[in-house]
């Protein structure tokens, strides 16, 4: 089993300055329209505002706030049950997935229905219990509210989960509404940059700020500020600065209250904008080093850099990680190493996506491309091109181009050339020089397999006979030339003709051009002109 390093270079930089504001903490610092009234939640996806309505039909929508709030994306949603229910949703930044929640009634199991970004449903997953949800995320873990169907007299009611991304509960937290008292709550935004309490929360007109023990199943509620909706489920969010939550129930509008936090952030910078293990042998581990550094100036915590990866695609998952979460300080740098096994690939080409997550607001998720190519091994191409009318001499400077992987070659003054580590497979190669006709083969190379192959180029020549035709013809009167095209070349001759007479279409009398000949000979005074064996003659 052999291993081989790849690095590459390319840096991807967004510099944010990070200041503290002199606003208040819950101070409403704006507000904006949203599309529609019964608004059922509130999402950021590092770049706009999601959210969803509940009205018929359900309704997914994205906000662009670099563009005066304006609705890039307004769909209607098909939620789950014969009730649809758009109430709670979050956006999943490792699978690029929304999730909206959809309430089943009775004693059903609530449903997540999980939407691409254009607003596709592609999966339902069913949550442990029933009632309202909302979603926050965090790498790994789904963190889900519940505000259960048997309401406050319910011991299950009111509960935040982990869950994984089949909505079966991880570990199970505590009461968080005992411990506001704000009536029902629902609404949730995890910030992992709030040390203090990374969880927040909307009741009915409060939104709260919670430290939550897992281990031992507490909650510890930090403070709180007065929010203005009269309802638990209208939306929460947080786009890396502020809060965003949603307004009164009968009301279209959303409001972005100061957090009281100055959030560690740093700048996320990458090496590289995609990750190519090129032709790579089977039973091979091939590993990439991903380069992931912290491009912030300042050293202290605000600017710390907190990093996660992730990877996700169809058909087999070929890729594996060292270290899966990093903390990176101000203007320092991670090696990541991203190893590719393909033992249990076949021959052919495979795609993954690998997903990095990061608290810099500016760059909250990137995708990088991965992408190998799997063969049997590996062999060598090599051989002479010859000029077969010219004795078979030698032909330098000739172009050997396949169509795969983009190996190329050119043949030295000897006619040689050579491919020394080509992946085994069956190639097309594309032969080309000046003066010579191109060629095309197809060439099989075998793992372990020295191929030797020799090349003539052949030529074509046009010699026409007559090499000119120059006839005069009386008006209305009919020419006729015989003309002979012979190739004395040793290659097939292709060839065609285009008639060439400038203005044949135009009518009498119309100016078919014109030349200033007063401003060439610097004289305004041309008063006559001939024309005489292919020249002017002007006084």
């Amino acid at each position: 089993m052999t291993r081989r390093n790849f690095k590459l270079t390319l840096l991807l930089i967004a510099f944010l300055p990070v200041t503290l504001s002199a606003q208040q903490f819950g101070e409403v610092l704006s507000q904006f329209n949203l599309p529609f009234t019964q608004n059922g939640g509130l999402a950021w996806d590092g770049e706009m505002i999601w959210g969803a309505c509940r009205a018929a039909p359900c309704r997914l929508y994205r906000i662009d706030p670099a563009d005066n709030y304006r609705v890039v994306l307004n769909v209607a949603i098909q939620q789950a049950g014969n009730a649809p229910d758009a109430i709670g949703m979050g956006f999943d930044p490792t699978t690029g997935l929304i999730w909206v929640n959809q309430w089943m009634g009775g004693d059903q199991r609530s449903i997540a229905c999980l939407y691409d970004m254009e607003g596709r449903q592609v999966r339902q997953v069913q949550l442990p219990r029933g009632g309202h949800w909302d979603f926050a995320f965090d790498g790994d873990i789904v963190y889900g509210s519940s505000e259960d169907a048997g309401g406050e007299g319910n011991a299950n009611a009111y509960r935040i989960y982990q869950l994984n991304r089949d909505g079966q509960a991880v570990r199970e937290g505590p009461n968080l509404r005992t411990n506001a008292n704000h009536g029902r709550m629902l609404s949730l935004a995890h910030v992992p940059a709030h040390a203090d309490g990374q969880f927040w929360l909307m009741s009915q007109s409060f939104i709260s700020q919670f430290r939550i023990d897992w281990e031992n199943n507490r909650a510890e509620r930090v403070r709180e500020f007065q929010s203005r909706n009269d309802f638990p489920h209208q939306g929460l969010t947080h786009n890396g600065f502020n809060l965003i939550a949603g307004g009164n129930w009968g009301q279209n509008v959303a409001y972005i209250y100061h957090d009281g936090q100055a959030e560690q952030y740093g700048v996320l910078g990458l090496e590289v904008d995609a990750i190519e293990y090129g032709p790579v042998a089977r039973d091979d581990d091939v590993e990439f080093i991903l380069v992931v550094s912290n491009l912030a100036e300042q050293q202290d915590e605000i600017h710390r850099l907190t990093v996660a990866i992730a990877d996700i695609g169809d058909g087999p998952d070929w890729i594996s990680f060292e270290d899966e979460q990093w903390i990176i300080e101000a203007g320092e740098a991670a090696e990541v190493r991203i190893v590719a096994a393909t033992a249990d690939l076949e021959f052919g080409e495979y795609s993954r996506t690998i997903v990095i997550t990061s608290n810099d607001p500016r760059r909250r998720l990137v995708e990088l491309p991965a992408h190998i190519f799997v063969v049997d091994g590996f062999g060598s191409l090599s051989g002479r091109v010859t000029d077969p009318a010219d004795n078979d001499q030698p032909i330098e400077g000739v172009l050997l181009v396949a169509r795969h992987f983009g190996h190329s070659a050119i043949t030295d003054q000897d006619g040689r050339y050579s491919f020394e580590r080509l992946p085994a497979w069956e190639y097309e190669f594309d032969l080309t020089r000046e003066d010579y006709l191109p060629q095309y083969h197809r060439i099989a190379v075998g793992a372990g397999e020295d191929v030797e192959l020799d090349f003539a180029l052949l030529h074509s020549r046009l010699v026409p006979d007559p090499d000119a035709v120059v006839r005069s013809i009386a008006p209305d009167d009919r020419l006729e030339v015989a003309l002979t095209l012979d190739n004395p070349g040793n290659g097939p001759l292709t060839w065609s003709a285009v008639r060439q007479f400038p203005g044949a279409d135009a009518d009498p009398w119309d100016l078919r051009r014109s030349l200033n000949v007063g401003a060439a000979l610097n004289d305004d005074r041309i008063e006559g002109a001939l024309f005489i064996d292919d020249h002017f003659y002007l006084a």
